[in-house]
């Protein structure tokens, strides 16, 4: 069940990302994430062909599972996350690569930790609906890329995953505003409820607008669906995008 959650903290956050850090781990490994490795990870590689992966930033890596993928293309990756544990699990699933580094640190202190335009690459992958301040969240992005320098992510679809979800005929949803809205966190195959997270619906036009306004461009607007033989094994078929992609360009 989905609910609106005004005023939750990344102290709240954090601490819901904690303690389904392992169960997002085993799930990922297993192959039960089926939307993570068939539709999002297609995607984010797909939007890197002709990025410069000399020196790239995974914003919200999780368990490090997309970092070490990446890792693979690029010669220099550091994966942050919100989450101590999340961290924790990636490094001790990544000792046998030399080219990845972990911090356990929130995005908004990025600008603190890192110099100016020292970046080729940022790989935000699910991560950017769930920020609480979006349009500093991008500002700080932009300042630590390289000038012409390539943005990736992906988020829940913001017209669809509502309906996904149940919750776009709800009284206090409403499309054009941007809500916190908590809800159980399961995946197709694993129904148990495991826990919650918290995603900020926001309109399409708010992060169109807020890219824009922090000096990208976008070059591609992606809406990943699973192929039909991945279809079948989802609880129900997808009749809409559940998520969308965006690449963008630091053009000031």
């Amino acid at each position: 069940m989905a609910r609106p959650v005004f005023g939750k903290t990344y102290k709240e956050i954090t601490k819901e990302w904690d303690e389904i850090a392992l169960v997002r781990l085993n799930q990922i490994e297993n192959g039960q994430d089926l939307s993570f490795t068939h539709v999002i990870t297609p995607c984010i590689f797909e939007m890197l062909s002709g990025c410069d992966l000399s020196k790239v930033i995974d914003l919200g890596c999780g368990t490090g599972a997309l970092t070490r993928m990446i890792a693979q293309k690029a010669k220099h990756v550091i994966g942050i996350d919100i989450s101590k544990r999340n961290v924790e699990l990636a490094q001790n699933a990544s000792t046998t690569f030399s080219n990845i580094d972990y911090i356990n640190i929130d995005i908004e202190s990025l600008s603190s930790k890192f110099i100016e335009a020292s970046f080729s690459t940022v790989v935000a992958s699910m991560t950017l609906m769930t920020v609480l301040n979006l349009d500093q969240v991008l500002q700080i992005i932009a300042k630590i890329l390289k000038p012409r320098a390539h943005l990736v992510f992906t988020i829940t679809h913001p017209c669809f995953w509502p309906l996904y979800w149940n919750y776009a005929k709800e009284q206090w949803f409403n499309y054009h505003k941007e809500i916190p809205v908590e809800a159980d966190f399961k995946i197709s195959l694993d129904r148990k409820e495991r826990g919650v997270t918290t995603h900020i619906h926001r309109p399409l036009e708010k992060y169109v607008n807020s890219l824009t306004e922090a000096g990208f461009s976008i070059e591609k607007i992606y809406e990943p669906v699973p192929s039909e033989e991945i279809q079948e094994k989802y609880s129900g078929k997808w009749e809409y995008p559940r998520f969308m992609g965006i690449k963008c360009i630091l053009t000031n």
